[in-house]
């Protein structure tokens, strides 16, 4: 899709059928720009006023791509998931600006003019693209740079985004003061950037080059100012450096790693704390350790005498720089290798928030603008893992850990506006599901819950599939039945959803009072239509639903509606709760409830509370896991 949509972009036009040597050159040209080179993913968006409760940045994606043609492309992806803005329903991509590497210079000899007349000059290769996070400038624009490798050599780019008409608009320029010992540079690994703080207007990029570690500041101020400095960084004895992170970033000191692909485990990373001083030091880390257990385990089961070697193969960054993955392969040292047929291949999960005691893991992310965005399932592995550490302890542990996990996903301390939302007949459905998501997925006891149960399951003590707990459920269908009429009158599914939170929430209320048989009632009236029969369904269960003619189906966790037909389901990653998959419930699909610039149009569109719960709840509301379908 991407190929297409670079090489569509600059299509053959007519003027270029008139002549046969123009054609060919069109029609090279149009075949060299579908060759990708390399590419870059942009970082989401800061909060801000277009973003809606969607989340933008999580809606709308930007890459950076450059082609044979020495031409870089600025491309927007739009996914085809959205109930409340659909715009297709596949993923459509669009080039939104571009800009020219050029060729490499070359001096005009007489073996050039020799050659015959189809040569071409060497292109200028683009090594790689890295994009920085979004920052505001002193004028409030939001701003970011492109770092381009051509040639090995570095090239800075600002590119600027603009809300136009609905819609997202790049500008591309070059910084006026441009650093010569950016400019001499040869370099020789990845680049990796990183904010100097949260409130700052700047951003860090770190380059390894053929010197030095080099430490580039880019100052978003007017006008823009670049700045480079060298940090002592000995790689000789590298053959190859295969990543650069940055793994904690704080408002006085970083910590960077570099990985390399040599043989030596204890040499094949360096990790550094450097301060905003330029001071350095060397740490080694809790996970490097852990890679050397599991070394000493990969010898032990394959016989191999401690003759291993072992490859880093890369060190990168999750889309929201939560967290770093590194890529880690054990291999026979020669001699063995061609007898023995072994391999070992692990990935070491590095979260981004330093401990106390200097463990990296567990603590995926630091960044508030995506408190309560994360879900649960990236934590799993480092869960399990410090569960079992602490197997034989006190059961105090148990909450020390689920406090950890409400840390690692951003959710203590959520200091959440959305949660005073006075919501009625003329809120915009942006603003009702803002209030959903702030009831049910970031209240106190909801989170504090959900992290309890993060902890049972890896400790293996919770049956899955996952029964529903009560509290969470009482506040769900509190936070519905408290939803304005409009939300669900004359909707036939949004009625039924209210009429079914609606009974479960006097039920709850009646056991609290110890009126078990006060409401039984409530449980003989009928809220939905079988699909099979046509008689109606009541509410008997949570897990399962009976029409008055016997036909038995399971009910969603979240809607509590029937699930009437295969492949309409989806279920949670993790505890295994089942729910309606509502890209299958044909009412919510191909409705455009908004207008294009993100404004209500006026109509809720169909089903709107189907739709506001649905988009409020993007993750398991009992654990906080991902959906699968």
């Amino acid at each position: 899709m991407v190929n297409n949509c670079i090489g569509l972009d600059r299509g053959l036009d007519s003027q270029t059928l008139n002549g046969h040597s123009d054609f060919d050159t069109a029609n090279h040209a149009f075949h060299k720009s579908k060759r990708v080179k390399s590419y870059c993913w942009s970082s989401p968006l800061e909060n801000h006023e277009h973003r809606g409760i969607l989340n933008l940045a999580e809606r709308s994606y930007f890459m950076a791509v450059s082609d044979d043609n020495e031409l870089v492309s600025f491309l927007h992806l739009h996914p085809p998931h959205d109930l409340i803005n659909q715009r297709a329903p596949s993923w459509t991509c669009e080039v939104i600006n571009h800009f020219d590497i050029g060729p490499t210079q070359q001096s005009k000899t007489n073996v050039v003019s020799c050659l015959p007349a189809t040569y071409e000059s060497p292109s200028a290769i683009v090594d790689q693209l890295s994009w920085s996070a979004w920052a505001k400038d002193s004028t409030g624009v939001w701003i970011s740079t492109l770092a381009v490798s051509v040639n090995s050599h570095l090239k800075l780019k600002i590119v600027q985004a603009y809300w136009r008409s609905g819609e997202w608009r790049l500008t591309i320029d070059d910084y006026p003061l441009m650093n010569d010992q950016i400019s001499r540079s040869t370099i020789r690994g990845r680049m990796a950037w990183t904010s100097v703080s949260r409130q700052s207007n700047s951003n860090l990029l770190f380059v390894l080059t053929t010197d030095a570690l080099l430490r580039i500041t880019c100052t978003y101020t007017t006008p823009y100012v670049v700045t480079a400095e060298t940090v002592p960084f000995s790689v000789d004895s590298w053959d190859r450096t295969t990543g650069v992170s940055i793994l904690t970033e704080g408002p006085s000191k970083l910590t960077v790693a570099v990985s390399s692909s040599s043989s030596d485990l204890e040499n094949c990373m360096r990790t550094l704390n450097l301060d905003v001083d330029g001071q350095q030091s060397v740490i080694e880390a809790v996970w490097m350790k852990q890679l050397g257990r599991t070394m000493k385990e990969f010898s032990a089961k394959n016989a191999l005498s401690n003759t291993v070697i072992s490859r880093i193969h890369g060190i990168a960054d999750s889309p929201r720089g939560e967290f770093s993955l590194a890529s880690v392969t054990f291999h026979p040292n020669d001699g063995p290798e061609y007898t023995i047929v072994a391999r070992q291949e692990t990935f070491v999960l590095i979260g981004k928030r330093l401990r106390a005691d200097g463990d990296f893991i567990l603590s995926p992310t630091t960044n508030e603008h995506y408190a309560g965005d994360l879900a649960a399932d990236s934590l799993m592995p480092s869960l399990m893992t410090k569960v079992r550490e602490h197997d034989n302890d006190a059961d105090q542990d148990d909450m020390l850990i689920a406090e950890d996990v409400i840390r690692s996903l951003a959710l203590d301390n959520l200091t959440n506006i959305d949660r005073s939302l006075t919501v009625d007949d003329t809120t915009s459905l942006h603003s009702v599901i803002r209030s959903l998501r702030a009831q049910i997925l970031h209240n106190e006891k909801n989170t504090q819950k959900r992290a309890t149960t993060l902890v049972d399951i890896a400790r293996g003590d919770a049956d899955l599939p996952l029964a529903p707990d009560l509290g969470i459920l009482k506040t769900l269908c509190s936070s519905t039945c408290s939803m304005p009429q409009a939300l669900w009158q004359d909707h036939s599914l949004s009625t039924s959803v209210y009429q079914i939170h609606t009974t479960i929430l006097r039920i709850l209320k009646a056991r609290e009072l110890g009126r078990r048989d006060s409401d039984e009632s409530l449980q003989d009236r009928t809220h939905e239509i079988c699909d099979l029969c046509g008689s109606g369904i009541g509410f008997e269960s949570l897990r399962w639903s009976l029409c008055q003619k016997g036909h038995q189906f399971s009910r969603c966790s979240l809607t509590f509606l029937s699930i009437q037909g295969p492949g309409k389901t989806k279920s949670c990653g993790i505890c295994g709760s089942q729910y309606l998959n509502e890209y299958r419930i044909a009412v919510l699909q191909h409705e455009e409830s908004l207008t294009g610039n993100g404004e209500s149009s006026g109509q809720m569109g169909t089903e709107p509370l189907l739709r506001a719960l649905f988009s409020a709840c993007f993750v398991c509301i009992y654990c906080g896991g991902r959906f699968v379908a």
